[in-house]
Parts: C-alpha cells; structure tokens; sequence
C-alpha cells in the first residue's frame, strides 16, 4: 500500500529501506570523499577568484550559484518524497502502522491482495495522465458514494459486488462510472493471471509461481516474490459473481467470463464428472463455435445455473423450477435462459451417461436423479430422444429412484425388462416438480429440504470450499438468484442498451392516495404552507438570514498515501431556519502524505524558496551594481529618481540578502541534524540517500560563500558604498551581519 512509483521497481540491493548505518548511509562515504576532492579543486581556483573579484562578480556568481542549489534541493525533496511514499505503512512490512498516519489512508487496514492490486494498478495504468485509468482514478478518488463502499469493503470482489447493489438501488446514478472502471481494473488485476503474473497464480495450469515485476509485495526474499497473494479471491470468485462483474465492468472484463475462468470456477468447486464433461465440451466449442460458447460464459443466468447445480440434470431442474416461480406468482422475476445454453447441456448431460468418472450409482449427487428430474431433461431436450430405459441401460440402473423398476424386473426375470415409453414432455416445462428430499442432495453438502407447499428454508453451509449451498426454491437461492450470491436481494441489474433483459421485473402500482388525508384537504393545506413559506423566505433579504453551522474539515481521506482524495465537513442550518444562499461546500480536494517519521518535505521546501530569493536578489544586486559603475560624475550631481532608487536598492537590498544567509544556516544545521542516524528525530530520514547528499552539498557551499563573502568585505570597496560606522547597541547588533558580506 502507497506504493508510488514512476519508474522501474528497484533492484534487491536498493530496497525500499536502506539499513540504518553506523556513522553514514553505505556507499556514500566514498561519494563523499570524492566530493571534497572536487570541492578543494573547486577552492583553489575560488580562492583565484576572491583575489581578483569585484563586487558584481561577486553577486553575479553568488546569484548563480544560489539558483543552482534552489534547483538541487526541488529535485531532493521530490526524490525524498517518492522513496517515502514507498515505505508501508503496516507494521507487519516495517512501517510505523495504520494507526499513526495523519490520514485516513482506507485501505490500509485491508487486506494484502487489495491494496497490493490497487497500487499495481496505480503503478501499471494510474500514476500519470497518459496512463489509461488516470482519470478514472481521480474521479473515484472524489466520489463519496464510492468511499464510503470502501469502508465497507473487505476485498476486491465485495467492493464490485457492492458497486453493483449500489447501482441498482440508485437507478445506476451512484457511485460514478470513475469508480466503477477503476475498481473494475483492482479486480482484473487481482484475480487474472492473464493480467498481471504478480498475484494471481491460479490459471489455465492450476497453481503457478508468482512474480514481483512491480515490486508491489515488498519482497525481500526469492519466496515471498514467488508468493500469489491475491489466490483466495482467486478460489472465491463464483462462475455467477464473474457474470455479474463482466455485466458492470464491460468489455475490460471479458477474461472474467472465458474459459480460463469458468474451468477454474468450476474445477474447485465441482465433482470430476459435472467439471469434466463441461469443459471438455466448451472447450470443444471455443475451437470451433467461440460465439456460442461466449454467449453461454456471458449470460448471467446460465452463470447462476452453472454455479449453483451440481450435475448437468440439476441444471435443467434448476432452469424450469425457477421459470415456474414466476408462472406460480412466487417471484416477480422472470426467468429467461437462451436456448443455446439449454442444448449445451442437453448435450453436456449426454456425455455424462458415458463419461467413466460419472459413478451414477455411487455418487450421491448423480444416484438422486428421479423421474422428476427425467421429466426436466426430456421437456428440454426433445431432439435428444432420451427414454427411461435407454438411460438405465447406459448408467448400468445406477439411480434406484429413477431406475429401480428394471433392477426388480431384471433380478426377478433374469432378462431386461420391457421397453418403457419416453414420458411425454410437459408443455414450458415438467408438470410436477420434487422440491426437495433428503436422497437429493448436492455433494459434500447436506441441505434443508422444501416443503411440499413451497415453504422457503435456509440453506445450509457446505463443506470445504463450496460455501453455501442451496436447493431449487429455498430463500437464499432466490436471494442469490437476485443479489449475486450475497443474501441480499436486490432488483435486477440494468440491462445494457440495445438487449433484451434477461431478468424482468413487473411494474410496481402507483401509491394509494388515503382517503380520509384527501378529504380532510390535508394535500392541499400542505402546499399552501409550503408555498407561503417559499413566499416569507423570497420576502427576507440574503444577506439579514443566520449563517451556517460549519465545522472544521476532517482529515484527508484516501484509498492509500501519496494519491488524490478528499476532507468532509458538516454543514447545517438551525432547525426551523432559512440560512443563506449559496450554501458552503461540504467537501474539498486534498493529497494524503505518508505515513513516516520524516516529515522534512516542508522544510525543504522553505529551502528551496530562500535560495530561489537569495539567487534572484544576489541578480538583481549584479546588475544594479554593473549599472551604477557606469555612471559618470555629472550624472551624480543632480541625481533623477531613478538614479536615487538605484542607490537606495545597493545601499539597503545587501543587507537584506545577509540577513537571510543567517536563515539559511538554521535549515542547513536543521538538515544536517535529522540525516545522522542514532539521533532520536525522524530517524527514517538517515534512510534516505538522497536527503544525505544535500545535507553535504548545502554545508559544503555555505561554509564556502561563507568564507567568499568575509574575504569581500575586506577587500576595498567602491566609494559609493561607503557607510559610516556609529557606536551604539545598532551598530554592535549589527556587526554579525556585516561581517559576511559587502
């Protein structure tokens, strides 16, 4: 988290740390006897200088040298800041933790795969204007809807999850379409080893190594680089949630919904049987009919179904319970499957009556099939000429439910039993439907059985990692059916322009107006208080109306330190009471810092200001000098004004310039103090290269035009620089001052 780089990831010898040295950071020693060896060059040759320099020389390279050492401190402070930004803020990666940040850094306390994946998004897409997701980034930033689903976040997938509920019930108003593409990005990242090799490492090839390409898991060894952080939200991501989140997200999201993912989906959370015989056969149509098989991946309610059965008969149950939901008036959803997904698995359940791995007598998903179930597979796939007794034949009479009168004819008779005729399919689907008994259960997983009368139960928690797991027609199958597999139902997501909405929802009736409140007239009474109100307030002058109560901003909030976000604040008006108008903003823009003890940016910055004055007054004292040396005698005995203000800026700017080599000095004693390790005082700032360096550059030249002004002021001056000496407690106060300088 914060991590704010714009360049390459650093090397393992440049980490983001660097150890606290002993009397100075490594390598810089030798830099810095390098250093003097130049800088005694550079003396003699100024010593040269000081015995044949005149006073503008003097200023001239004084202003230069100034401007240059504003430049190297600019450059510093930003060098300093980015190597900063790039220490965690968690103490668990060696950072100070969450706790002593001055900002509300919102991802700080989540877990690793978020905010690793939204810094290797910052990183790859987000760290500057040319990057695809810039904007969107500042946009998210700004929004508070998508701040405040943030907080309530635990992850990548429950905050798109929650973007989606927050869209529905907004009338896909809140939050901003920003937040939408950026988080959608944080999740792509996180989950698709397609896009980033850093965190996901379960792909087409089961489990994989991990790299660090970004430096985003602060590894500091071989095997935490090879590390997939983010492999749980991998193994959580459902074949539905993955519909749902390419249905928001578009086509940035399609790798969520191809075959990778759903082998992957359905691989860790399906027997060998159902898992096999699906992907053998999708991956048969990516070859040949990659349309089709697109359209199957896309379509959320082939998702839904495809998450939630557990055998290919379960699905095409499944799909007609659920459609006579709305037929029954049990749901106000409709529930609409594309015939090309229904014959998949029409040919899906095919295979499995050949496929070795589908043990249909043994397994407990399979030997639950019944007529029912039977009924659903021939109602769907009338093409298929599917019969009872072809069936039993295939599956060696392996459900006893379904098969168990040719097991008695068989084992009475010795011979195979009769034909049976193929039950005749029942018009838009079967005509009864088993809800729900104990022998049908999925695997792995024991759940509560319906009631005859369609009663809803709850469903029961699943072993290992299947989650929660439901039967056709309890509440949280509905309410996942509806809510994305989260408990929480919610109106049907939009469809997008142009398509036809596979989940319709009928329209509510208009409110009923009370009848007793209409003829009391309490409508009308209503209005007229309004509008009288309206009038008295139109009636009083802006500027005599009470002010409103604001309070103070809050600190700046951010999703992680060194980015864009924003500070809130309250703003009422007393009950009862018309404040002016325009009301004050609630809120404003600001950039969070980081979270270390090496808090120098604002000092270096006030740096940089001086030596920026004192170069472009030591400038100014050149050219007013060079022009005050061309003047002649006659031109002195009736001075104009402009001549007067010349004299007046060389007599008094001087002393103004050596007022500030004193200010000077306390930010080079206060740089040099906080660099040297063991001190107790911003002790990370010994860490930073960049700041020791300047700490050596600045004292090294300070104590030089230091030495350069003394050796000026002994020289002879100019006799239009004369300036009498008094006695007194000025003069005595003074003579620090001018003792450094012309």
């Amino acid at each position: 988290m914060g991590l704010r780089k714009r360049e390459e990831p650093p090397s393992p010898a440049n980490a983001w740390v660097a150890s606290p040295p002993p009397g100075s950071p490594p390598g810089v020693a030798m830099k810095f006897f390098n250093f003097l060896q130049r800088c005694s060059q550079l003396g003699l040759r100024l010593a040269k200088f000081l015995l044949t320099a005149n006073v503008e020389q003097y200023f001239l390279y004084n202003g230069i040298l100034y401007l240059i050492l504003g430049g190297i401190t600019y450059l510093t402070n930003g060098n300093s800041h980015d190597f900063l930004c790039n220490i965690p803020p968690q103490a668990s990666y060696g950072g100070r933790g969450c706790e002593f940040c001055s900002d509300k850094l919102l991802l700080c306390p989540k877990q690793d795969c978020w905010w690793m994946a939204e810094n290797l998004t910052y990183m790859r897409s987000a760290d500057s204007p040319d990057k695809s997701y810039y904007q969107q980034r500042l946009e998210s930033s700004l929004d508070s809807d998508c701040r405040d689903l943030v907080v309530a976040a635990g992850g990548p997938r429950s905050m798109l999850s929650g973007i989606i509920t927050q869209r529905a019930s907004s009338g896909g108003v809140s939050p901003t379409a920003g937040c939408v593409t950026y988080h959608c990005a944080v999740l792509l990242n996180a989950v698709l080893r397609s896009e980033s090799t850093d965190l996901a490492g379960l792909g087409m090839e089961g489990a994989a190594k991990c790299t660090d390409e970004y430096g985003v898991k602060l590894a500091t060894t071989p095997e935490k680089k090879e590390e997939c952080t983010c492999d749980g939200e991998v193994l959580a991501l459902t074949v539905e949630e993955a519909s749902s989140f390419n249905a928001l997200c578009g086509s940035m999201a399609a790798s969520l919904t191809g075959l990778d993912m759903f082998r992957l989906n359905l691989r860790k959370t399906k027997d060998a049987c159902y898992a096999d015989t699906a992907i053998a056969y999708y991956t048969i149509m990516m070859t040949y009919q990659p349309e089709r098989a697109s359209q199957t991946f896309h379509n959320m309610n082939c998702s839904y179904l495809t998450q939630t059965a557990f055998t290919a008969f379960e699905w095409l149950t499944l799909k007609d319970y659920n459609t006579q939901l709305y037929v029954s008036g049990r749901s106000r959803y409709t529930f609409s499957v594309p015939s090309i997904c229904v014959l998949d698995f029409c040919d899906i359940f095919n295979q499995t009556l050949y496929y070795d791995k589908c043990y249909w007598a043994d397994d407990q998903s399979l030997s639950a099939m019944t007529l029912d179930d039977f009924n659903s597979v021939s109602s769907n796939c009338p093409g298929k000429g599917f019969t009872v007794e072809a069936i039993c034949k295939l599956i060696n009479n392996g459900p006893v439910s379904l098969c168990g009168q040719y097991i008695t004819s068989s084992a009475s008779t010795g011979t195979s039993a009769a034909p049976t005729p193929s039950p005749s399919p029942a018009g838009g689907g079967a005509t009864s439907r088993r809800l729900g008994t104990a022998a049908h259960q999925p695997r792995r997983a024991a759940a509560g059985a319906v009631a005859a009368s369609g009663g809803h139960q709850p469903c029961t928690p699943g072993s290992g990692d299947v989650g929660r797991v439901c039967v056709p027609g309890s509440a949280d199958v509905l309410s996942a059916l509806h809510g994305g597999l989260t408990g929480a139902p919610r109106p049907p997501s939009l469809p997008a322009p142009g398509e036809a909405p596979l989940l319709g929802r009928p329209p509510e009736p208009p409110p009923a107006i009370l009848p007793g409140i209409a003829s009391a007239g309490g409508t009308a009474r209503k209005l007229q208080t309004q509008s009288a109100s309206t009038q008295q307030s139109s009636s009083v002058n802006n500027d005599d109306l009470p002010d409103w109560v604001v309070s103070s901003y809050s600190q700046c909030t951010c999703l992680t330190q060194c980015t864009e976000g924003m500070q809130y604040r309250s703003v009422t008006c007393p009950s009862g009471m018309t404040c002016k108008e325009p009301k004050p903003s609630t809120s404003k823009s600001c950039v969070c810092g980081h979270c270390t003890d090496c808090q120098i940016q604002l000092v270096l910055k006030g740096l940089t200001a001086i030596y920026m004055f004192q170069g472009i007054s030591c400038l100014l004292l050149w050219l007013a000098f060079w022009a005050v040396s061309y003047l002649k005698e006659d031109e002195l005995s009736e001075m104009s004004c402009g001549t007067k203000f010349l004299g007046c800026f060389c007599k008094v700017w001087p002393v103004l310039v050596r007022i500030v080599v004193y200010v000077t000095l306390c930010f080079v004693l206060f740089i040099s103090f906080v660099v040297i390790p063991g001190t107790g005082y911003m002790n990370l700032c010994s860490s930073v290269e960049s700041l020791w360096m300047l700490a050596i550059v600045i004292s090294v030249c300070f104590v030089l035009q230091l030495a350069a002004g003394i050796i000026m002021k002994r020289k002879p001056m100019p006799p239009w620089l004369h300036n009498s000496v008094k006695s007194g407690i000025a003069t005595l106060l003074m003579a620090p001052i001018r003792a450094i300088g012309p």
